[in-house]
């Protein structure tokens, strides 16, 4: 966002930080922003009137210590108070996926690293977050100008990461590495076991010919 890049350019104290700049955009940039974060949090199956959300400005405080604020709000008008755990971890996921796209331009980078992204979300869920992140991994269908990222997913919860893992199995040409630690003792540190995940064979017309024989000799059909 250029907005922020003139910030990044400019001198900074303590009594101006990136932050106060950030919270000085005008509505447009917001309004751009929150486009932008409407098409990410689309992708997740939400209960009716929450999209679109919108960024609405306000104050707090008097006098040389009044501030500029941002409030989100559903498309019904709830504050973001009034979501659910679940509804709150998708609209934060979209949130990072947008700020990543919008300072692509100012801030190089490859990389996105996710923090136990599935603890607020149910098994219904799993699967609409991992479409998501296998855009971003692997192509991306949202935004046609979003640059594809290697992505990081730390978690601590096993049933989950294995059933998000099912639903990320990279496509042909791609691989996925698992990293899982299976020990830790005090002057060593972790003990890593390291998995490759590569997709199985591409369904080629040489794979389907094959397939076709094993199926007439086992089932012994001419």
């Amino acid at each position: 966002m250029d907005a922020i890049h003139e910030a990044l350019k400019t001198e900074l104290t303590s009594r101006t930080s990136l932050i106060e700049k950030v919270l000085e955009l005008p509505e447009k940039e917001m309004e751009r922003f929150a486009e932008l974060v409407n098409q990410v949090f689309i992708t997740f199956r939400t209960v009716e009137g929450l999209c679109p959300v919108r960024f609405i400005s306000g104050k707090k405080g008097r006098g040389s210590a009044q501030s500029y604020t941002w409030n989100i709000s559903t498309g019904d008008g709830r504050p973001l108070g009034a979501l659910s755990t679940g509804q709150k971890a998708q609209l934060g996921l979209s949130l990072l996926i947008s700020l990543n796209i919008a300072l692509d331009h100012l801030i190089p980078h490859k990389i996105i690293a996710l923090d136990d992204t599935t603890t607020a979300l149910d098994m219904a869920q799993l699967p609409r977050e991992a479409s998501l992140l296998r855009q971003i991994a692997y192509g991306s269908n949202f935004n046609e100008s979003f640059p594809r990222r290697q992505l990081f997913i730390v978690s601590h919860h096993e049933d989950l990461t294995h059933r998000l893992i099912d639903f990320l199995i990279p496509p042909e040409g791609r691989s996925m590495h698992i990293l899982n630690i299976t020990d830790w003792s005090p002057g060593k540190g972790p003990k890593i076991e390291q998995l490759k995940v590569e997709p199985a064979l591409s369904a080629t017309e040489r794979t389907k010919s094959r397939f076709v024989r094993l199926l007439c000799s086992g089932l012994r059909v001419d």
